[in-house]
């Protein structure tokens, strides 16, 4: 027999038996930080998608589906798995856990994923939405200045990061998110809209692949991934 137990903390250990959420258990892996930013008063938790479902419901699936191949394996001996949500966020955490201490990543002011750098940030458009831009490497920053009407060059994200922030925060603001879409589409810039959960199911990328099904008058998300057998794959790509 094979038995998870799913809990916040584990287990065991001092928080075995307290109660918690998932900002909690989030908490306590040091990566809450990471994903807030530097522009911002206070540290802003996401959705209860990091330790609830991620580190907790995925974490627990996998974990499943390890200990069946397992037995498969050992002549039929079960287990019990010890599912942490907070052990699974840290471990979805290992990148930014070992390369905590490059500056570039994480801790200086513009650093890449520190939430204000000009080429991996957000950008709010001339009718109040807003445009992810996530242009790190240079032939995507390129395609972005060229995009925006811009004179720049790799080199501006470094020496003036703030300027250029500030320059692209106007550009952003004289089109509406529809005309930005238009402009960034089939452009390899790294560019695209930030949706609201009804216009997610309208956009077109995920009208196409059918990423949801409507049941009456709600629609959910359709499950991931798509497993597909050789011949089928065969005859879906030779469609595109």
């Amino acid at each position: 027999l094979v038995v998870c137990r799913l809990t916040g903390y584990g287990q065991t250990g001092p928080l075995a038996h307290e109660a918690g959420h998932d900002i909690n258990y989030v908490s306590i892996t040091g990566l809450l930080p990471t994903i807030s930013g530097h522009n911002t008063s206070r540290l802003w938790p996401p959705a209860n998608l990091l330790a609830d479902f991620a580190g907790g419901g995925l974490t627990a699936a996998f974990g499943i589906v390890a200990a069946l191949l397992k037995r498969e394996k050992n002549g039929g001996h079960g287990c019990i798995i010890d599912c942490s949500m907070s052990d699974g966020v840290s471990y979805l955490g290992s990148f930014v856990r070992r390369y905590q201490d490059m500056e570039h990543l994480w801790t200086r002011p513009f650093a890449a994923f520190s939430g204000d750098c000009p080429v991996y940030r957000a950008y709010k458009t001339k009718d109040g939405k807003w445009m992810a831009v996530g242009a790190l490497e240079p032939k995507f920053s390129l395609s972005l200045f060229r995009i925006l009407g811009m004179d720049k060059t790799v080199t501006d994200i470094y020496t003036d990061p703030e300027g250029l922030s500030a320059e692209m925060e106007k550009i952003f603001e004289t089109k509406t998110q529809a005309e930005w879409i238009d402009c960034f589409d089939r452009q390899n810039a790294c560019v695209t809209p930030i949706l609201e959960l009804d216009e997610a199911v309208q956009f077109r990328h995920n009208v196409e692949r059918k990423c949801f099904v409507k049941e009456g008058d709600e629609f959910f998300p359709e499950p991931a991934p798509r497993m597909y057998a050789l011949e089928e794959y065969k005859r879906l790509m030779s469609k595109l």
